[in-house]
């Protein structure tokens, strides 16, 4: 689960960086706004780093610059932080998917304005759910979590949060959004303290 939420703070910083310089670079100098873009991209994607490997985790940092308002043309940096892909995710293609959806729609990833699009989120190694405003998870994860639960489920009846956190390994600060989803999803449902399977 680790590297998953690495490359969640890498979607949602590399948002941040994208649109922060294509915003600030619109109506002016293309070469300028580049020259500036290459200037503090290092220093980004140290940052980026810096910042999951407190968490002891890997995986792939990219950050683009489009010039103007519409996408003729991007310069991006990429930098591996541990691995490029392991047996199950090439996350240098997940993250590279998710900068060209920003370069179509000069929105953050996963924005909700318009539908996925093929090449986005629709292949497998790309594909990303939204569980919550700012969490992301890789859709495999999400598929597996779903049916531990279900099993679990199945043969208690019901679950409280901290049998789910229990279950996952993982923080409060995620089990909750993460049930949160599931409720939404109509595929649990939520009474009082507990989650029941739901009927379909």
């Amino acid at each position: 689960m680790k590297k998953l939420f690495f490359l969640t703070t890498f979607v949602l910083l590399l948002g941040i960086c994208f649109n922060s310089y294509a915003k600030s670079n619109r109506g002016t100098n293309t070469n300028k706004g580049e020259q500036l873009f290459l200037k503090h991209a290092d220093e980004c994607l140290m940052q980026m780093e810096k910042a999951v490997k407190k968490e002891s985790l890997t995986g792939v940092a990219v950050i683009a610059f489009i010039p103007g308002d519409a996408t003729d043309s991007w310069t991006s940096k990429m930098k591996v932080v541990g691995k490029l892909a392991d047996a199950n995710s090439n996350l240098c293609a997940v993250a590279y998917s998710k900068a060209s959806e920003m370069a179509v729609t000069l929105k953050d990833s996963g924005d909700s304005s318009r539908k996925t699009i093929n090449g986005e989120l629709g292949y497998q190694g790309g594909a990303i759910v939204k569980v919550k405003e700012d969490l992301f998870f890789h859709a495999d994860i999400i598929k597996n979590l779903q049916s531990r639960l279900e099993e679990f489920l199945k043969s208690n009846g019901e679950i409280t949060t901290p049998q789910f956190k229990e279950m996952t390994g993982a923080s409060r600060k995620y089990t909750i959004p993460l049930l949160e989803y599931f409720d939404d999803a109509h595929f649990t449902i939520r009474v009082g303290d507990i989650r029941l399977l739901r009927k379909q």
